[in-house]
């Protein structure tokens, strides 16, 4: 934890951050900086990102009313119309969270989260104000009219910046939940609006930490990759491979468990490897 707050604040505060590579695996900017690592898609962070926020509002709305992940839309009717040419006409499209009861007896509340940066090069001439507003007027173009009028439901949409600042409709919703979750649980509401936010944020320093230092690119390991022939030096006992991405093989590795090594070879926990051997003896000897 030590580690991550100096990181988080000089991405709140704009602060220069050291160590960062020099080119982004995208190609899509000359240079890998702090607000390009919080945009970029590839690498799957940004999604990851989408997905922690909405996790956690299912988790907290679960605790006290009936929540549904991904639900998928009734589908239209051919003479289906809307008025907004934005709006989300597809077969299969899905909003992020269902909750039933929420704001009422048996209405369903749809909630579709969305999260933009601040510092973005689209983002960034405009006001904080502007930036959420528009982004919130973005959503209910794409689902508040069709949910309202085949669903039959209301719409929320749940905008924040990375650095966790909320638009007006998420800080509405996180009030009201917290209003239900205090008289739920019996709690003050102060202390349990404090919890929640103290999730929240903790979810946005997470998926800030992963965009800036998560791997952009999958490194397969293979027998082809590892180095075959060592290279000897003077006055060195032992083997010395050549510098690779990849770990060489056991002997080269001195006072190493084995189950470490193939742990860090293949991408396993050491539980991982010992429930495979186990299961492999027991086809094996089952079979005899």
């Amino acid at each position: 934890m030590s580690e991550r707050v100096p990181r988080r604040l000089k991405l709140t505060y704009l602060l220069p951050i050291a160590d960062l590579p020099e080119s982004c695996e995208c190609k899509n900017a000359p240079l890998f900086t702090a607000d390009h690592s919080q945009v970029c898609q590839k690498g799957g962070w940004v999604i990851r990102r989408h997905n922690d926020v909405r996790d956690l509002l299912a988790r907290m709305i679960g605790v006290m009313a009936k929540t549904q992940i991904e639900p998928q839309l009734h589908p239209l009717e051919p003479n289906d119309s809307f008025h907004y040419r934005s709006a989300n006409v597809q077969p299969d499209a899905r909003s992020d969270i269902l909750v039933e009861g929420l704001f009422g007896a048996l209405q369903p509340t749809y909630i579709d989260v969305r999260i933009v940066h601040r510092q973005s090069a689209t983002n960034q001439p405009l006001q904080l104000d502007r930036v959420l507003s528009t982004a919130e007027d973005a959503k209910k173009r794409e689902y508040a009219e069709r949910i309202q009028r085949v669903e039959g439901g209301s719409f929320v949409p749940f905008v924040a910046t990375s650095t966790g600042i909320l638009g007006k409709e998420a800080h509405a919703l996180f009030q009201h939940l917290g209003r239900l979750m205090a008289e739920h649980s019996d709690e003050p509401l102060g202390a349990t609006l404090s919890m929640m936010r103290t999730q929240l944020s903790f979810t946005f320093v997470r998926a800030a930490i992963h965009c800036l230092r998560g791997p952009r690119k999958i490194q397969y390991r293979t027998l082809a990759s590892w180095p075959s022939q060592p290279s000897s030096q003077p006055g060195t006992p032992g083997l010395r491979f050549e510098k690779s991405n990849f770990p060489p093989p056991f002997h080269a590795w001195p006072g190493k468990h084995p189950f470490w090594l193939f742990s860090q070879q293949y991408g396993l926990l050491p539980l991982e490897i010992a429930q495979l051997i186990v299961g492999c003896a027991c086809i094996f000897f089952g079979d005899n």
